[in-house]
């Protein structure tokens, strides 16, 4: 069973993501860094995986050094586990994260964390579609202030991950 199933934050993390996503969103003056934060979180209420951890939920930044105000997610519990930030320094250590979002400036970053992870149950985000269109299974699309994000429910497939339908609606393109 997976976390949105049993948490019963699923209404909550549909409404701040259908809200972040509104047409009203452009003009909120919430800073980039945050609205990453809470989407990656959102995120994470949305997906199912073969096995859910228990305990601690990590949700991983690996790469240059990603703006995401990690402040905003302490304290957070993603099903029954406590939600935990790291920074991976190698990807050896990738093999713990149930979230990993991978900085995309850095290019050769992204092709050893995507190598790394690629069979294991990890949710990879990314923001790099300057030079590739599905550099993750969620990629995040940010323009005039904005946070879109396509998925690419093949590779979460082949990882053993399931994206709830309500996240695919949400979606700009689903592959």
């Amino acid at each position: 069973m997976g976390f949105g199933r049993s948490t019963g934050r699923m209404g909550r993390g549909a409404l701040l993501l259908a809200l972040l996503l509104g047409p009203g969103f452009a003009q909120t003056a919430v800073p980039i860094e945050q609205l990453r934060a809470a989407f990656l979180y959102n995120f994470a209420l949305f997906v199912y995986w073969p096995a859910p951890p228990t305990g601690e939920f990590d949700l991983c930044l690996y790469g240059a050094n990603p703006a995401i105000a990690t402040e905003t997610l302490a304290g957070k519990r993603v099903g029954g586990a406590a939600l935990r930030v790291r920074r991976p320094a190698n990807v050896s250590e990738l093999r713990g994260c149930q979230v990993l979002y991978i900085d995309g400036r850095d290019r050769a970053a992204l092709a050893r964390a995507r190598e790394a992870v690629a069979t294991l149950p990890v949710l990879t985000v990314s923001e790099a579609s300057e030079f590739n269109d599905r550099p993750a299974m969620i990629n995040l699309i940010v323009a005039q202030g904005r946070i879109a994000f396509d998925i690419d429910t093949e590779a979460a497939g082949r990882a053993g991950i399931q994206v709830s339908s309500r996240l695919l609606r949400l979606a700009r393109k689903v592959y």
